[in-house]
């Protein structure tokens, strides 16, 4: 890869100097190993937008999906067997590893201003550690969707646009009064079961800091002025109950 290579901030060394990758300096072995959480579908698209740069370069990339990632590439990492791309879920662990030494500021080898001009102004800061950039956006993933029934809220005429928390706990009370199940959210996620609810329940205990409320492992509880009880449904999804 080549390109008008520069530090993002100007103000710390490195970056677009005597750091810059330049081709040609370290022959590769034609391959790339890359690690990452996604597995099924996604990983079969993932793939599919691999051919055309493989077909292009001749660089075979040999991609392992890995539901444990979290745990895995700390392993690795620490074996001395490290993937050469991570693909990692949250910049938590990318920081971590970075702070360590064991990752390399993409903007040595990559033009920054390219590819900050095709992301989300702001989205190329979230991979930023101590001034350098360390990875490089592949998605955004809005974890905090919900599904509810359509059709129950216009009969019912409850609004699917609620301005507060204390507001979808109102909607959700009523709706549940009339037999009904107000949403759902998704949870399962094999080894990773539940991450997709941590906003909600890192909001709700927020929410409720102040509140007298009782807890038990792997829920919270609480009465209809503070957060909903939460439970796992047998469809493997987390319910308002």
């Amino acid at each position: 890869m080549t390109g008008c290579l520069q530090n993002p901030d100007p103000n710390r060394g490195g970056g677009g100097g005597s750091d810059a990758y330049v081709e040609g300096d370290v022959p590769g072995p034609g391959s790339v190993t890359v690690l990452g959480a996604f597995g099924g579908q996604e990983e079969e698209a993932f793939r599919a937008s691999l051919a055309p740069f493989e077909e292009e370069t001749g660089i075979t990339v040999n991609y392992t999906p890995d539901q444990d990632f979290t745990t895995t590439i700390q392993q690795r990492v620490n074996s001395g067997d490290a993937p050469d791309v991570a693909l990692f879920p949250q910049p938590g662990g990318l920081f971590d590893l970075a702070a360590k030494g064991y990752v390399t500021a993409i903007d040595a080898f990559l033009d920054y201003d390219a590819l900050d001009s095709t992301l989300i102004p702001g989205f190329l800061d979230s991979a930023r550690h101590q001034g350098r950039v360390y990875g490089a956006p592949m998605r955004l993933a809005c974890k905090s969707l919900i599904w509810y029934p359509k059709k129950a809220y216009e009969e019912g005429g409850w609004s699917d646009q609620p301005a507060t928390m204390q507001e979808l706990y109102g909607i959700t009370d009523e709706i549940k009064a009339s037999g009904i199940a107000p949403w759902s959210d998704g949870w399962n996620a094999d080894q990773a079961t539940g991450w997709v609810g941590t906003d909600w329940l890192e909001r709700s205990s927020c929410s409720a800091s102040t509140a007298p409320r009782s807890t038990t492992t792997g829920s919270t509880t609480g009465s209809p002025s503070t957060p909903p009880r939460w439970s796992r449904s047998s469809t493997s999804s987390a319910s308002c109950s």
